[in-house]
C-alpha cells in the first residue's frame, strides 16, 4: 500500500500552537484580572473604563484563530491522503472521510493544459475525480504508479546547461543528464534523468523560493535565494515547457 499526504511539518505545528496558546492566555488573563500598575502605565488599562479590554479581546481572537489553523493543518496532515492498495485508488478528505474510490486500472491523470503552471492535477477514475496538489510528497511516484511508467513519454526538446545551485542544506545540480540532490556532506540523495522529472511547483516567499521538483525517483524540496531561484526556475520551466505534452 502507498499513501500520499499533504505535508504538515511538525515544527510549524508546534510553533503555531505555542503562538496561539500564548496569545490566548495573555488575552484571557487580561480580561479576567484587574489592571496592573504596568498596564496602567502603558495605557493598556483604565481603572475608570473598559479601555483595557479591546487589546485583550484582540489577543483572544488572534489566539483562537491561530489554534484553529493549527488544528486544521494537523487534521490535513493526519487524514487528507490518497492511498493505493488492492488494485484500488482512494482519496480521503481532512476529516478522514472517503471522497472517491476507483480501480487503479481506470485511473488516469488528465493532461495539464496550462503548460505546467497549474499547481494541481486531476486524477480521473471510474469512482470519481481526485484533485491532487503538487505540494504533496512523492507526486512523481504517484504519477508512476498510476501511469505504469518510469519516464515521461514525451522527451524535453530543451536541456539545461550544467549548473550547481546551493541551498541552505543541500546542493542541486542540473544539466543535460538530469537533476541530482546532494546533502551537506556531498553524498547524493536523489538522482533523476530529465525525462523522469514529472512536475514542479514553486512556493514563493519574500526573500526566497521553495522549489518542489517531482520525479519518478522521489521529490526534491529546495529553498533558493531569489537571485539564484530566478535562474533555476527559468531553466527548469524552459525544460518542462519544451515538451509537447505536460504530465
Amino acid at each position: 500500500m502507498f499513501s500520499y499526504r499533504k505535508q504538515s511539518p511538525a515544527l510549524v505545528l508546534v510553533l503555531l500552537g505555542v503562538a496561539g496558546s500564548t496569545f490566548l492566555i495573555f488575552g484571557l488573563n487580561g480580561l479576567l484580572s484587574a489592571p496592573s500598575p504596568v498596564q496602567a502605565a502603558l495605557h493598556l488599562a483604565d481603572t475608570n473604563a473598559t479601555s483595557a479590554k479591546p487589546p485583550f479581546l484582540i489577543a483572544v481572537v488572534l489566539g483562537l484563530t491561530v489554534i484553529g489553523i493549527t488544528i486544521a493543518l494537523a487534521l490535513i496532515g493526519a487524514n487528507a491522503r490518497i492511498e493505493i492498495a488492492d488494485g484500488s485508488i482512494t482519496a480521503f478528505d481532512f476529516l478522514g472521510n472517503q471522497i472517491a474510490r476507483g480501480s487503479l486500472g481506470s485511473a488516469e491523470i488528465l493532461p495539464n493544459t496550462t503548460r505546467g503552471r497549474r499547481d494541481n492535477r486531476t486524477i480521473r477514475t471510474d469512482g470519481g475525480d481526485i484533485s491532487v496538489k503538487l505540494t504533496i510528497d512523492r507526486y512523481g511516484i504517484l504519477w508512476a504508479a498510476i501511469t505504469g511508467k518510469d519516464r515521461v513519454a514525451e522527451p524535453a526538446a530543451y536541456s539545461p546547461a550544467p549548473n550547481t545551485f546551493k541551498s541552505r542544506g543541500s546542493q542541486i545540480r542540473i544539466g543535460p543528464d538530469g537533476i541530482c540532490e546532494l546533502d551537506r556532506s556531498g553524498q547524493m540523495t536523489l538522482q533523476a534523468a530529465l525525462d523522469q522529472i514529472v512536475a514542479m511547483s514553486v512556493v514563493r516567499s519574500e526573500d526566497s523560493d521553495l522549489f518542489i521538483i517531482h520525479t519518478t525517483k522521489g521529490t526534491i524540496r529546495t529553498t533558493l535565494s531569489l537571485k539564484r531561484s530566478r535562474e533555476f526556475g527559468r531553466e527548469m520551466r524552459r525544460m518542462l515547457d519544451s515538451r509537447q505534452t505536460c504530465p
